[in-house]
């Protein structure tokens, strides 16, 4: 095991000399000792080291401070890199240099954040190491048209259909004075499945008056998939029927949870 560690150990060193701006993904199982080398490394070869664990009260409190960090109004001026100002807010010694490496481990816990790994690579002097119970583990098997339109597991819906860059939007908006039946979803179907707008046929249908914050088009083996995510201010039972009525014109629909959006 002391050898095993030991080779860890020089692997890393060789990363980082030889770092090339890429962010070092490390999986395995868990109890199975990447945290300790990892912390051992980082402590005794950078200046400053910050540790984030999304599955603890750190990860919690990363994410509210990308949330702060990403707080904007119509009218005002974005802010430029709201990933490095939530580093800041998370930990006020953080500088952005080679001599500082962010360690994010159990990355597999927040999609927000796993969605972030190449804007690490991409705008940060500064190492980042994640780590992941599953990162590279095949999460759903079956036709990718299937997974994409039908996934039957709640970690493939965080990943298909654009979820994870509408989620990325969606934390732009303020969802704290929405109306109390107000809710949230994300819509994913094949456009060649539909002859109109979905969401245009809902309205002329049930007269939802449903809102669009956020559209996106993937195109799998020629055929486009389109993803929606829409709000709808409507009592229960209406939100029930507007539901039925979408997955009759075979559009998958699943709810999002506002307070996951904002924060986590």
């Amino acid at each position: 095991m002391k050898d095993l560690k030991r080779d860890i150990y020089e692997k890393l060193l060789d990363w980082k000399e030889d770092h090339s701006g890429k962010v070092l993904e490390v999986e395995g199982a868990r109890q199975v000792g990447k945290t300790y080398i990892i912390s051992k490394f980082a402590r005794e070869n950078y200046k400053n080291c910050i540790y984030i664990n999304m599955a603890q009260t750190t990860g919690r409190d990363f994410l509210t401070c990308l949330a702060a960090a990403e707080q904007w109004k119509p009218g005002e001026e974005r802010v430029e890199k709201p990933i490095h100002k939530a580093l800041e807010l998370f930990d006020r010694s953080f500088a952005d240099t080679e001599e500082t490496i962010i360690f994010i481990d159990e990355i597999q816990e927040s999609s927000q954040v796993f969605s972030l790994i190449r804007q690490f690579a991409r705008e940060f002097q500064a190492h980042f190491i994640v780590t992941g119970s599953y990162l590279g583990k095949v999460i759903e098997k079956g036709e990718l048209r299937e997974v994409f339109l039908h996934p039957q597991k709640q970690l493939t819906r965080q990943f298909v259909g654009g979820a994870l860059q509408a989620q990325h939007i969606l934390n732009t908006y303020n969802f704290d004075k929405l109306a109390e039946n107000a809710e949230l979803y994300q819509l994913v179907y094949s456009i060649n499945d539909v002859t109109k707008s979905v969401v245009a046929d809902l309205d002329v249908s049930l007269n939802t008056k449903a809102s669009i914050l956020y559209g996106n088009v993937e195109v799998l083996s020629g055929e486009p998939i389109g993803t929606l995510a829409i709000l709808l201010d409507l009592d229960e039972l209406r939100q029930k029927e507007a539901i039925k009525f979408l997955e009759s014109k075979n559009v998958v629909v699943t709810k999002l949870d506002k307070g996951v959006l904002t924060n986590d």
